[in-house]
C-alpha cells in the first residue's frame, strides 16, 4: 500500500520506481506495473469518492518492454461496479503506449469510487513493464 495525501493505493505486481534512462530523465519517482509477473495481472487501485475526471502519463518502460505489445491482453483504467460485481474499462490505453515519450490520457468519470490501473498479459514475463507518472484526480467545479 502507499498512501498520498489521504488516499490508500493497493499495488499488485507494481511498484514506484526511478530511471535515468529516457524518455524517465528527470520524472523523479513513478510506478511501474509489471505484467507478466506471478499471476500476469498488475494494477494499481484507489478509491475516490466523486471523482470527475482522472489524468496520468504512460509509456513503456524500457525500448526492449515495447517488444513484447503482442503479449499484452489488457491494459486499461477501470472502474468498479458494485451493482453487477465486475471491473468496468474506461478507456484502453494500450495503443498509446510510446517508448520513447510519456503520452498524457484523460478519461472523464461518470460513476464510482473504485478505481484502477490494470495490466494482464498472455505470458510469463519479467520484460512487461509499463510507466506511470502525473496521477490526477479531479472533481467537478461547482
Amino acid at each position: 500500500f502507499l498512501t498520498f495525501e489521504g488516499i490508500e493505493f493497493n499495488f499488485y505486481n507494481s511498484q514506484t520506481a526511478t530511471s535515468t534512462n529516457a524518455p524517465h530523465t528527470g520524472t523523479g519517482a513513478f510506478a511501474v506495473m509489471g505484467l507478466g509477473r506471478g499471476g500476469n495481472d498488475a494494477y494499481i487501485q484507489f478509491e475516490f469518492e466523486g471523482l470527475a475526471e482522472v489524468s496520468f502519463d504512460v509509456s513503456w518502460w524500457s525500448t526492449a518492454d515495447s517488444n513484447n505489445l503482442e503479449f499484452i491482453t489488457e491494459l486499461a483504467f477501470q472502474v468498479w461496479d458494485e451493482d453487477l460485481e465486475v471491473w468496468v474499462t474506461l478507456y484502453d490505453f494500450t495503443d498509446d503506449l510510446d517508448p520513447a515519450v510519456y503520452t498524457t490520457i484523460t478519461v472523464q468519470v461518470t460513476e464510482g469510487s473504485v478505481f484502477r490501473l490494470f495490466g494482464s498479459a498472455s505470458i510469463t514475463s519479467n520484460g512487461i513493464r509499463i510507466a506511470i507518472d502525473n496521477l490526477v484526480l479531479s472533481v467537478p467545479v461547482v
